[in-house]
């Protein structure tokens, strides 16, 4: 019997829309309407062939060039009992890729904190969109320095870039973490402001958030950093007049 490959075409434009792909996409090609058949042998139009007897096969597409590329697909189905043969071929338009990276330096710091982001875009891309992850987003500068109020906890947003082929309809998109620290807020309370000779001042600090490292400088040259909240001090004067210390 004539082997006939009908249909190849049918069956790839409704797995690929229009026929038209995007550097790197796996397209499933079938045929699954050929009659007859045991053996299929694809050629892709890249220089690659494959045979197989399996009905359909996935192709990954590349184009690594600046323009627009059309392959020819060509399936030989063939009865190799009957040693007979028949073809069928659709054409393939695989648009260049598009490619974006964030580049950044910055990625943990206090509230207010300042990100320096800068853009890697392909130039097969006409349109781009940053989105910092607080619901802001920019699409005119390629590099920008943003800044975050930050909350009241540590909060992690994740920046993302994406880069658009308006006509292509090809895309890509990079993303980064950034963590931006809650800023600390510190006070410290004495049981009294004035106090007679020589004494040992207990000072009680308050951190938000906790669990940060204090630094406490007395006003007679005494700085003490530590992880505790509570810190005790001795004063000594040895004057016949008081002496104010700013402790801070």
């Amino acid at each position: 019997d004539l082997v006939r490959s009908r249909g190849l075409g049918d069956v790839y434009k409704r797995q690929a829309s229009n026929n038209n792909v995007c550097d790197g996409t796996v397209v499933r090609l079938g045929a699954s309407l050929s009659r007859n058949a045991n053996q299929f042998t694809w050629n892709f139009g890249d220089g690659q062939i494959l045979t197989t007897s399996d009905t359909a096969v996935n192709f990954n597409f590349r184009n690594n060039l600046a323009v627009v590329r059309t392959f020819r697909v060509t399936l030989t189905a063939t009865n190799t009992a009957a040693n007979c043969a028949d073809t069928s071929s659709v054409l393939v338009t695989v648009a260049p890729q598009v490619s974006a990276v964030i580049e950044t330096s910055d990625t943990s710091g206090c509230a207010p904190y300042q990100v320096v982001f800068n853009s890697l875009i392909s130039a097969s891309a006409d349109k781009f969109v940053w989105d910092f992850g607080d619901g802001t987003k920019d699409s005119t500068n390629r590099t920008l320095t943003y800044q975050y109020a930050g909350r009241s906890a540590d909060t992690v947003y994740q920046v993302r870039l994406r880069a658009e082929n308006t006509v292509t309809g090809c895309t890509s998109e990079s993303s980064v973490s950034v963590r931006v620290k809650a800023a600390p807020i510190a006070f410290f309370t004495l049981a009294s402001r004035g106090f007679c000779g020589n004494v040992e001042v207990n000072l009680l600090a308050t951190a938000i958030p906790a669990n940060r490292i204090y630094r406490y400088d007395m006003g007679d040259g005494t700085v003490v950093t530590t992880n505790s909240a509570t810190f005790s001090h001795t004063y000594f004067n040895g004057t016949n007049v008081p002496i104010t210390y700013l402790v801070r």
